[in-house]
């Protein structure tokens, strides 16, 4: 079963995925510009979904919601691509199996199902 972008980023704890990668000294910014891209998407994603909460809304206005939010979030997600790309220039081979096995690239198409 596959699991969507938010999933994905909520299942990651980043403090034990850096002490799990040995995040090293030389290693820091990419991983500090990593952080970021992450936290802003997932603060982000939280944001979004405690609108689509609004019991007013009918399920086509949440579905339509749904939709822009997806459509907002592209930048957001490509920076998190771009920050994750850096970070995998500056690890080892075994540090990337890592990052993959608990933080798997998001996908950047295929938005929500309509």
């Amino acid at each position: 079963m596959m699991m969507g972008p938010g999933r994905i980023l909520a299942a990651v704890n980043l403090p034990t995925l850096k002490t799990d990668l040995g995040i090293t000294a030389a290693q820091e910014p990419q991983w500090a510009t990593y952080e970021k891209a992450f936290t802003a998407l997932i603060d982000t994603q939280a944001d979004m979904q405690a609108s689509t909460q609004d019991l007013a809304m009918t399920k086509a206005e949440r579905m339509d919601m749904r939709s822009a939010h997806w459509d907002a979030t592209v930048d957001l997600r490509t920076d998190l691509q771009k920050a994750r790309d850096g970070l995998v220039g500056v690890l080892s081979p075994a540090q990337i199996t890592i990052l993959n096995q608990k933080a798997p690239a998001l996908p950047l198409t295929n938005g929500p199902a309509r």
